[in-house]
């Protein structure tokens, strides 16, 4: 089963990394909880436009 959730800790983690990287722009982080020890385990980061297509026309675009 596959959940979508949000998750404040992870957000800033995640946001905290990519300044730190230096990146600017659109992106989006995925993560695999592991429920063996209890940890989120970063995936990828993707930073080529894939969800964020949807919100295009709401943007003005």
């Amino acid at each position: 089963m596959v959940e979508t959730s949000w998750n404040e800790e992870l957000i800033d983690r995640t946001v905290n990394f990519v300044k730190e990287l230096g990146y600017t722009g659109i992106g989006e982080a995925e993560y695999k909880y592991d429920s063996r020890n209890g940890e989120h385990k970063l995936l990828e980061i993707n930073v080529r436009s894939t969800n964020q297509n949807r919100f295009i026309p709401y943007l003005g675009a």
